[in-house]
């Protein structure tokens, strides 16, 4: 680790400044843009998201798209999720979502429907608070 805080430095250059990385949230990332001919330096501040939102599910017991994901999610512990069906009604509420044993499966935890009741096909709209300040809001589908 850099003496500032970094684990990593990735070196991108400014003719071709696209460049894929497989992130790792347990890494502090800097990138510096070599900039001209004589390769000057230039070093910005990169946010990195490094999460996906998907927006569908398929519960229905095949092994195959039966919760809903957020790739990435594991680097914002604290997070909390909401799902509320067309009329605004909470039905599903979780805190440090997690992919695993904290995850949407299609059935209502919170509000007016069951707990544990599977929710009928149709869509959703989610609002995932990852932190204070950032809030990812959207929908998702339910197709069984």
């Amino acid at each position: 680790m850099s003496s500032d805080g970094f684990n990593k430095t990735i070196i991108i250059n400014e003719t071709s400044p696209v460049l894929t990385v497989k992130l790792d949230s347990a890494i502090s990332y800097r990138a510096i843009v070599k900039s001209g001919v004589c390769g000057t330096e230039i070093s910005n501040n990169v946010e990195i998201e490094g999460f996906k939102i998907y927006t569908s599910i398929s519960p229905n017991n095949d092994g195959i798209n039966d919760s809903w994901i957020i790739d990435g999610i594991h680097s914002y512990p604290s997070n909390k999720v909401r799902i509320y069906n067309k009329w605004g009604d909470l039905v599903f509420a979780e805190e440090s979502y997690n992919n695993r044993d904290r995850v949407w499966n299609g059935s209502a935890n919170n509000g007016l429907i069951l707990e544990d009741q599977p929710l009928p096909d149709g869509t959703y709209f989610y609002h995932v608070e990852l932190s204070n300040t950032n809030v990812k809001t959207g929908y998702v589908i339910i197709k069984r």
